[in-house]
């Protein structure tokens, strides 16, 4: 028992809910700026997306995935924390602690996207 909670990551950290967030960027893994967002409905669907998702983050022993995409979170010019994705998980860094990550399936990762650009399909492979 105690190899697999080793094998599997620190388990289990929970984050505090996101709050004032003023501005949103979209990312690609290189920090090339994809999109920025300031309508406060989109952003408030956004903090929504991620509270609901403050818990069960793991560090990884072999290493958290690197995201394709990732939203920086801003109160004003200060950083929040992000949270960015792949086809099968999350990743966040926030409140000065990460990488984290989880299992993510396919719906729950276009649920982010569909909240960040509608029913347009954007992700290239690379």
């Amino acid at each position: 028992m105690a190899v697999l909670a080793v094998s599997n990551g620190c388990g289990g950290a929970v984050f505090p809910e996101l709050k004032g967030v003023t501005r949103v960027e979209v990312t690609t893994n290189h920090n090339v700026v994809i999109k920025e967002i300031s309508d406060p409905e989109q952003i408030r669907q956004l903090v929504a997306f991620v509270n609901a998702r403050r818990a069960g983050w793991d560090s990884r022993f072999d290493g958290v995935p690197v995201p394709e995409r990732v939203v920086n979170f801003y109160e004003g010019q200060t950083f929040k924390g992000h949270v960015g994705w792949g086809d099968d998980f999350f990743e966040t860094q926030r409140d000065g602690r990460g990488p984290y990550s989880r299992e993510a399936g396919p719906e729950e990762v276009r649920d982010l996207e569909r909240i960040l650009i509608g029913d347009v399909e954007w992700r290239p492979r690379l």
